[in-house]
């Protein structure tokens, strides 16, 4: 049996993210600018990379918004892993982006671990990657991930990274996932 921990940074959030009740409370959501500083040089896994396709939001009643998104994910040099939700008013996410929700209640950080090979034989680098929640035990989840010639980052399905979502599962045998990949930016 495996356990399955779903991180909530998605778009259709957003649309709440400055909803605080009257006595200034406020969901665990925050606008903040939609950037990540990427580091120079950008080498292995280390950079940003932003999710391939763009994809239809959501909203929280599960029926489709006029909104599209995309994900930003900064894996730092430190070992810490940001993540940055961009919401678009367009199909190719081109533009400034309308907000940027960012869960606060979650740090993520990777370590680096021994290359293996994945379930259908794909040689592969690997990453443990530890999830903290606030006041809980962390969650460790093995990523195997490949970075192709044409630097698409493409990471197990343990730790899967849409459009408007990122999951983590607790799984020793998971595949590479070379249809949701991550592409590098700047």
């Amino acid at each position: 049996m495996f356990r399955v921990c779903i991180v909530v940074i998605t778009m259709a959030l957003l649309s709440g993210c400055n909803n605080g009740g009257s006595d200034g409370s406020s969901n665990p959501v925050r606008s903040t600018s939609a950037t990540l500083t990427c580091p120079k040089p950008q080498e292995g896994i280390v950079g940003c990379w932003v999710t391939e396709k763009c994809g239809r939001m959501t909203g929280n009643d599960g029926k489709t918004i006029d909104y599209w998104g995309s994900h930003r994910v900064l894996f730092a040099q430190d070992g810490k892993i940001e993540f940055l939700s961009q919401q678009f008013n367009n199909s190719s996410c081109a533009g400034q982006p309308n907000g940027a929700p960012v869960n606060e209640m979650v740090v993520v950080s990777y370590v680096e671990a021994q290359p293996e090979q994945d379930v259908s034989g794909v040689e592969a680098s690997k990453l443990i990657v530890t999830s903290t929640f606030q006041d809980k035990q962390p969650f460790d989840t093995g990523v195997l991930y490949f970075i192709s010639n044409n630097y698409r980052l493409c990471l197990s399905s343990a730790f899967k990274i849409t459009h408007d979502a990122v999951s983590m599962t607790e799984s020793s045998s998971s595949p590479i996932d070379f249809e949701s990949c991550l592409v590098r930016v700047d």
